[in-house]
C-alpha cells in the first residue's frame, strides 16, 4: 500500500482578474481516501476541483502530487499530468457530444493511465455496472443529463487513473441510480485511487472518509466523528 500523499494543497486564495474564485484550506489527499468536498452554491467547489486536477493551472506552491509542484509545470508537462494520473467527471460529464457512447469510451481506452490502479473494464464491462449498457451506439448529445453523468465515470472505470474527481456526479439521478454511482466510487477508492467529489447529496457525504468544507467557520476537513 502507498503511504505518500497523492496531491497537497496549501491555504491560499485562488483569483482570477482580481477576483477570488475560491478560498482554499490546507488539506492532504491519500490513496484508498473518498474525500467530499462540502459548501453552499458558488463558494468554487468546481474550482477547487479544477485547480487540484490541473484543469485549471493553480499558483506555484499551492497544489503538489507527489511532491510536483502543478503550479510551475510547462504546458506539456500539465496536460500529461492529466492524462496519466486524473479521472475529471465535470458537471456537463466532458464527453464528445457528436460521438456516440461506444466511440467516447473507446478514446478513454487509446488514453490509458501510465499506473492504473487496478484491472482496467472494458467498455461494456463499465456500461453495465453503471446501467448504460444499451446506449453503445447512441450519441451523447441525446443523452439525459444523468445518462451522459453515467457514460462519463464509466469512461473513468476503463482508465482507472489514481486520481478521481467528480463535480457533483448524482445531481441527475433517482436513488437507485445514485446508489450504483455509490458503489462505483467505493470500489475505485478500495483499489487504491485518491477520490474526490463536490456534492451536495447526503448519502455521497455519508458514504466519504472525510469532507472538506469550503465554508465560512466550517471551513477544513471534518471527519465522521467530528460531524
Amino acid at each position: 500500500m502507498r503511504s505518500d500523499p497523492t496531491v497537497e494543497v496549501r491555504a491560499h486564495r485562488h483569483a482570477r482578474n482580481g477576483r477570488v474564485l475560491v478560498d482554499v484550506p490546507a488539506a492532504v489527499f491519500q490513496p484508498f481516501t473518498l474525500t467530499v468536498v462540502t459548501g453552499g452554491s458558488g463558494v468554487g467547489k468546481s474550482t477547487f476541483l479544477r485547480l487540484v486536477g490541473g484543469v485549471e493551472r493553480p499558483e506555484p506552491r499551492v497544489v503538489l502530487a507527489d511532491g510536483v509542484d502543478l503550479g510551475t509545470l510547462s504546458d506539456r508537462r500539465l496536460r500529461r499530468f492529466r492524462r496519466d494520473r486524473v479521472g475529471f467527471v465535470s458537471q456537463d460529464a466532458g464527453l464528445v457530444p457528436s460521438w456516440s457512447v461506444r466511440e467516447n469510451l473507446a478514446l478513454a481506452e487509446r488514453a490509458m493511465p501510465n499506473r492504473p490502479i487496478g484491472r482496467p473494464c472494458s467498455p461494456p464491462e463499465a456500461c453495465a455496472s453503471l446501467g448504460v449498457d444499451g446506449l453503445a451506439e447512441t450519441p451523447v448529445h441525446a443523452l439525459s443529463g444523468g445518462e451522459r453523468q453515467r457514460v462519463a465515470l464509466a469512461r473513468v472505470l476503463v482508465r482507472r487513473p489514481e486520481l478521481v474527481l467528480l463535480d457533483e456526479p448524482t445531481a441527475a439521478l433517482d436513488a437507485v441510480t445514485t446508489a450504483a454511482v455509490i458503489e462505483t466510487i467505493r470500489v475505485l477508492r478500495s483499489e487504491g485511487a485518491t477520490v474526490i467529489v463536490a456534492t451536495h447529496d447526503g448519502d455521497v457525504v455519508r458514504a466519504a472518509d472525510r469532507t472538506l468544507s469550503l465554508d465560512g467557520p466550517a471551513r477544513g476537513l471534518h471527519f465522521p466523528q467530528e460531524r
